[in-house]
């Protein structure tokens, strides 16, 4: 996975002690219940742990997103998506929690062939969402390299493709000082360092319309692919 947490996004916490394991040790208890072949016990399960995630302590969060990462594609819910979202989005301000989520999504992106349509595309709407963070801001330039060498290399095209239509409008239209990209700057060192017209199609430069600006090209380009 591309995303680490960096030290300027955590906020400073306790050690772990006792009560950190006992409470890890009491999240095992309640996940049980979500193995026991009980449909409505599992709903209700994720919904309990959605209701206190709030209350729950970032190492607590990752934790369960661990446990939400083990089950198999097969056994995938809409609703586990659903838990990984509610569980990491109170807890995006201390970066690792929700980096795991985004990472855990991302994942299940780029495996689209072992998970259902449904579950890609819920996937992809929530690592998007997610991005929309203010302290994800600095991993969109990573989201969107990491889109186009999925492209290049034939791994969840389409996916990639809409991920970085989304990714490409967080970007300023008019950057502050601290930005280092605006949208059309973005687009266009996707252009220039990443050649992402032959990248998304392949076609030569003198056929391109020579009035179209480079936004223009890039999303006429992601939307005609799209097709």
């Amino acid at each position: 996975f591309f995303f680490q947490a960096e030290d300027g996004i955590r906020d400073a916490q306790e050690s772990r002690g006792l009560g950190d394991v006992y409470k890890r040790q009491a999240l095992d208890i309640i996940w049980s219940a979500t193995k026991r072949g009980d449909m409505e016990a599992k709903l209700n399960t994720y919904k309990l742990l959605a209701e206190i995630s709030i209350y729950l302590r970032p190492e607590h969060v990752e934790h369960l997103i661990e446990k939400i990462k083990e089950i198999e594609p097969e056994n995938f819910i809409q609703d586990e998506l659903d838990l990984a979202y509610e569980l990491s989005r109170f807890v995006s301000r201390v970066g690792q929690a929700a980096v795991k989520a985004i990472n855990f999504y991302w994942a299940i992106i780029c495996r689209s062939s072992e998970y259902s349509p449904e579950i890609v595309e819920t996937a992809l709407n929530k690592f998007c969402d997610l991005m929309k963070n203010w302290d994800m801001k600095e991993a969109r330039f990573d989201v969107l390299n990491n889109c186009v060498d999925n492209i290049s290399n034939g791994i969840a095209v389409l996916s990639s493709i809409k991920i970085m239509k989304k990714i490409i409008e967080y970007y300023p239209v008019n950057p502050a000082p601290t930005d280092k990209y605006s949208k059309t700057g973005i687009i266009e060192y996707l252009c220039k360092e990443k050649d992402i017209i032959n990248v998304v199609l392949p076609v030569s430069y003198t056929h391109l319309r020579a009035h179209e600006t480079p936004e223009h090209l890039v999303c006429r380009l992601l939307l005609e692919k799209k097709k």
